[in-house]
C-alpha cells in the first residue's frame, strides 16, 4: 500500500472508516466517484486518427453507456 498512499497510516484508517461505515449505505457517492474518474481517463476527443476510428468510438460509446 505504501507505494500507491501519500500517507498509508491516513489511507488505512480512511479505508477502515469507509468499511465500518459500510458501502451499501451510499451508492450514489460511490457512483460519482467511478464516473468521475472515468471522465477524467477518457480524452475529450480523439487525437490519434486511426482508419476504424468510427468503430472505435462506437465501441467507448458502448462500454460508457453501460454505466448509470
Amino acid at each position: 500500500m505504501g507505494a500507491f498512499a501519500f500517507e498509508e497510516r491516513r489511507a488505512l484508517e480512511f479505508g477502515n472508516n469507509q468499511l465500518s461505515t459500510g458501502i451499501d449505505s451510499s451508492p450514489g457517492v460511490v457512483w460519482d466517484f467511478v464516473l468521475a474518474g472515468l471522465q477524467l481517463a477518457f480524452p475529450k476527443s480523439l487525437v490519434v486518427q486511426s482508419p476504424r476510428q468510427d468503430d472505435h468510438v462506437g465501441v467507448v460509446n458502448a462500454m460508457i453507456a453501460c454505466f448509470p
